[in-house]
């Protein structure tokens, strides 16, 4: 029943008093209806075909930043970027969330601390988009997301570049989705990969080979080698004596000599190469191979 006191309420009071809602609460679930409207509206258009029911404001709420020079929402941008983040749930396995529309959104807008390209000294990815390839069971791999880095900030345009010790091809499968990473346009790189062991979804486009033994290439550009790391996955990839992962330290420092021969004897001056390895610590032993230390030594 409205009275001569409800006149001096303001939107504030009003808020606080039914809902116990701020201000800006009000206004961001607003704006958030507006944007799951403009959803709804688009529902069989997106991946789904539908909008989960755990949907919440804090999940909407990056969305509002997509707006037309007008300062109206940007339908088509809310839709991109909503897929976007439905993909990136979809590929860490979990329900979509106010972190994926952010980081959806962020890369939208061209935000230089996006989630994927990290410009700074300590790449630091969490969550991980590009995690293992699909039934790839017992070996180890790297976030798809160091690619997306090195081949972003170290090749050129028709740049060659190898992969020697390629493993199931996460190469590949972030390459192909450059669109997303490469700015402000994807340029063309021709990628050759070679592995002891080929597997996976890619291994029709990896031929085998020996590291060891030169490149069965004219050039290499940018190489990038992502080690068995010592120590660590000891039979993870075969039960060869030739296999790095397999081999004792001794036999290991030589073949990385002849991996770094190899290298070299495929570049060009300035051509760059980027090798992923830790330290090893042998916990029964105490014994530590800095193996990254190894490696530096090995390539001189």
């Amino acid at each position: 029943m409205y009275d001569q006191a409800c006149a001096a309420w303001t939107f504030d009071d009003y808020c606080q008093e039914t809902w116990g809602w701020r201000r800006r609460f009000a206004y961001q679930l607003i704006d958030a209806t507006e944007a799951v409207e403009i959803l709804c509206a688009m529902a069989h258009k997106i991946s789904t075909g539908q909008l989960p029911e755990e949907i919440t404001e804090r999940i909407i709420r990056p969305l509002t930043r997509l707006r037309m020079p007008d300062k109206s929402l940007d339908d088509a941008a809310i839709k991109e970027c909503y897929e976007e983040a439905q993909k990136h749930a979809e590929m860490e396995g979990r329900p979509i969330s106010s972190r994926h529309t952010n980081a959806a959104v962020k890369s939208r807008l061209g935000d230089e601390q996006a989630w994927l390209i990290k410009p700074s000294d300590n790449w630091n990815f969490c969550p991980v988009f590009y995690g293992r390839i699909d039934e790839e069971k017992g070996h180890g791999y790297i976030p798809g997301e160091v690619y997306a880095n090195c081949l972003f900030y170290y090749t050129k345009p028709d740049d060659v570049v190898v992969d020697p010790m390629v493993g199931s091809g996460q190469i590949f499968r972030v390459y192909e989705d450059r669109a997303r990473w490469m700015r402000p346009e994807p340029w063309d790189l021709k990628i050759y990969a070679f592995d002891l062991t080929p597997r996976g979804k890619y291994i029709k486009r990896i031929k085998r080979h020996d590291a060891r033994q030169s490149f069965p290439i004219d050039h290499a550009d940018y190489v990038f080698m992502d080690v068995p790391y010592f120590g660590m996955v000891n039979g993870e990839y075969s039960d060869s004596p030739e296999d790095l992962a397999n081999q004792p330290i001794e036999k290991w420092e030589k073949s990385m000599r002849a991996i770094a021969a190899s290298c070299a004897s495929a570049q060009q001056p300035g051509g760059l190469c980027t090798v992923v390895t830790p330290n090893f610590r042998d916990t029964s032993t105490g014994q530590i191979i800095l193996a990254p230390r190894k490696k530096m030594c090995t390539s001189k």
